[in-house]
C-alpha cells in the first residue's frame, strides 16, 4: 500500500516547490514582496515553473506580504517563501522589510480628532 495520494489534480508541496526548497532565504511572513519594473517580461520569467510563475503574476497586481501570498495561493508557508526565494534568486522579485510600526511616533492631532469622533457616536 502507497502512502500517496491517488486524486488527480493533486501535487505534493515538495514538487512544487522544487530545487528551491534548498535555498534557506529567511523572508518573515510581513516581508512586502514587488515586481521590479520589466522584471515579469524578462526573458528569466519566461523559464520559470508553474509554482514560481503563479507567484510572480500574483505580485504584478501590487505590493503584497509573504503571508498574503501564501493565502492567496492557498499553499504553506513553507511552499510559499521556496517559490518566492527562488524568484528572489533570479531578481524577478524584490523584498523589503515592512515597516515597524513600534518605530513610529503616532500623530496626537489625529489621534485626538479619532476620539472626538467616536465620543460623538
Amino acid at each position: 500500500m502507497s502512502g500517496g495520494h491517488t486524486r488527480r489534480g493533486l501535487t505534493r508541496s515538495f514538487a512544487m516547490a522544487g530545487d528551491a526548497a534548498y535555498l534557506g532565504v529567511p523572508l518573515d511572513p510581513a516581508t512586502l514582496l514587488r515586481v521590479p519594473d520589466g522584471a515579469a517580461d524578462s526573458g528569466a520569467a519566461a523559464r520559470l515553473g508553474p509554482g514560481p510563475l503563479r507567484v510572480l503574476r500574483l505580485c504584478r497586481t501590487g505590493v503584497m506580504s509573504v503571508v498574503e501570498v501564501s493565502a492567496r495561493l492557498r499553499l504553506p508557508g513553507a511552499v510559499t517563501r521556496s517559490l518566492i526565494a527562488e524568484l528572489l534568486d533570479r531578481d524577478l522579485l524584490r523584498a523589503e522589510a515592512a515597516p515597524d510600526p513600534s518605530s513610529s511616533v503616532p500623530d496626537t492631532a489625529l489621534l485626538e480628532r479619532v476620539l472626538r469622533g467616536l465620543e460623538r457616536l
